[in-house]
């Protein structure tokens, strides 16, 4: 569910997106999908994180939130009082969390006005570019800006374990959360999840035959790329840290897209999504030095 990537400019094919800027007076989608986010967290007070969307679903008439083998990750469904949102259980907590916060920000392209919500244009279908402002609207609510940069700031410099520890502080995937401090600009780091490919092995220096561990996911500051589906070298720190669950950190040679020289690179194991009962690994490039 989560993507990331620039906003497209056009909004000629999106009617639902045309729909909510002219309905609101908002100038850019992006920016005005933020500004509700951030009026709409103003119900949290001052509690610390974890930050819980129902809180916000209250504001958004959502009056029934549950949970069931629905094949998905959540659906928003119209009531005569308002909507439901039904979450797939069979997904990580993190998971179902932002499910339901991504869910919350589909009911912002409803006429609410009435009753019974409804799309008040021709095409009902979501577009990609809906898609991905209810992931902007997700990350608001989830990791509201002020608290995260308040946390992100008690860390010296970006590392594997600042992210793992943020991610269990504000109960949301790692990816989600480096996403977050991505579009905050947070950090002068990349960070990069990398997934167990099975199908292909790699023996390392300590002699054992371990997966190819590929690119599932990335962030980066502006000007800096990393392919998908690239692997990484046999002698990368990440692969002792897949097989030995001990989180490391070295200096060391990356040839990555354009991530090319020495980096201090940091690395730490969290479970897989995409292979259930494995693991996957989360490395940060520090790009400051």
């Amino acid at each position: 569910m989560i993507k990331q990537g620039r906003i497209p400019s056009r909004m000629g094919d999106n009617p639902a997106v045309l729909w909510f800027v002219k309905k609101h007076g908002f100038t850019s989608p992006e920016m005005g999908i933020r500004s509700l986010a951030r009026r709409l967290i103003s119900v949290y007070g001052d509690q610390p994180p974890p930050f819980e969307p129902r809180l916000v679903a209250q504001e958004l008439k959502v009056h029934d939130i549950s949970f069931g083998p629905i094949g998905k990750d959540a659906l928003l469904i119209p009531t005569n009082a308002g909507f439901r949102i039904r979450i797939g259980e069979e997904f990580p907590k993190t998971r179902q969390r932002f499910a339901l916060a991504h869910e919350l920000g589909h009911s912002l392209f409803f006429n609410s006005d009435e009753p019974h919500p409804f799309r008040p244009y021709s095409n009902h279908e979501s577009s990609d570019y809906e898609e991905r402002l209810c992931d902007i609207f997700a990350g608001e609510i989830l990791l509201p800006k002020d608290s995260l940069t308040k946390h992100v700031c008690q860390f010296d410099k970006p590392a594997a374990d600042a992210v793992l520890h943020l991610a269990k502080v504000f109960d949301v995937s790692a990816q989600c959360l480096a996403i977050r401090i991505s579009e905050l600009r947070l950090w002068q780091a990349a960070v990069i999840g990398w997934t167990p490919d099975h199908a292909n092995t790699i023996s390392v220096p300590s002699g054992s035959v371990v997966p190819k561990l590929r690119v599932a996911w990335s962030t980066a500051p502006r000007g800096y790329y990393v392919p998908l589906k690239d692997s990484a070298r046999s002698s990368s720190v990440i692969y002792s840290c897949y097989a030995s669950g001990d989180r490391e950190a070295t200096v060391e040679v990356l040839s990555l897209g354009s991530l090319r020289g020495t980096y201090h690179v940091s690395c730490g194991r969290v479970p897989d999504p995409t292979n259930k009962g494995d693991h996957g690994v989360v490395s940060v490039v520090d790009l400051s030095s």
